[in-house]
Order: structure tokens, then C-alpha cells, then sequence
């Protein structure tokens, strides 16, 4: 009877650690995943960054934005410094900032990478 009840209980014991375990382990890879998906994400917000042409973003923002922003590209890269800039373009937030500034731009996405180069190389120097 004894063998039975220290058995029993070696065996619940064993399983609590078990579960335990088994939970900590979905957490921390949970925890992983998130940060892998995290990281992904910002190298591709950083690599869009950094393969723009600042003289097509010059003609873009001159043949598709400047006649409904009322401002001149210059005019609107002097808003925001370069640090800030950059800020916005690994955010992914450059659509989001060019209309709150220019509430009547269509701004389409596939522009963001020469635009934000024209808008960097235009920024406001930092003070």
C-alpha cells in the first residue's frame, strides 16, 4: 500500500514538472516566433528603405503628388529631419505621414522607397 501511494505520488509530482515544463517551453518558443516575425519584418522595412532612386523620387513626387500636396517636394521634405524620416520609413509610415501633411494625396505604396530617398536627401538637418 505504501509502494502504491509513493508511487502514485512520485508520479504526480513527474507530471506537474512535466506540464510545466511543457508550458514554459510554449511560451519561450511563442516568445521566438514573435521576435523572428519582428525582425523579418523590419529588415524588409529597412532593405524597401534603402533601395530607392532619389531622382525618381524627385519626378514621382513632381508628376503625382505636388499638384494635390500644394507644396513643393523641397517644401514638404523640410517638415521632417532625416532622422525623422528615416524613423517613419521603418515604421512603414510614410504613406500615413505624407497624407496627414497632404490630406488630398493619393499616395501608393510602391512609390515609398524612391520617395523616401528624395524626402531623406531633402530633410531638414538636424538640429
Amino acid at each position: 500500500m505504501i509502494k502504491k501511494i509513493i508511487f502514485f505520488t512520485f508520479f504526480a509530482i513527474s507530471l506537474f514538472f512535466i506540464s510545466t515544463y511543457i508550458q514554459n517551453f510554449q511560451k519561450s518558443s511563442q516568445a521566438s516566433i514573435q521576435a523572428q516575425t519582428e525582425q523579418k519584418v523590419q529588415n524588409e522595412q529597412e532593405s524597401l528603405v534603402q533601395t530607392g532612386i532619389v531622382s525618381d523620387g524627385e519626378k514621382l513626387y513632381q508628376d503625382e503628388l505636388q499638384k494635390d500636396c500644394k507644396m513643393s517636394g523641397f517644401s514638404l521634405a523640410r517638415q521632417k529631419t532625416k532622422e525623422q524620416w528615416e524613423e517613419i520609413a521603418k515604421k512603414g509610415k510614410l504613406a500615413d505621414t505624407i497624407t496627414s501633411i497632404c490630406p488630398e494625396v493619393n499616395f501608393n505604396n510602391i512609390w515609398t522607397p524612391d520617395i523616401y530617398e528624395y524626402l531623406y536627401i531633402n530633410a531638414a538637418s538636424s538640429s
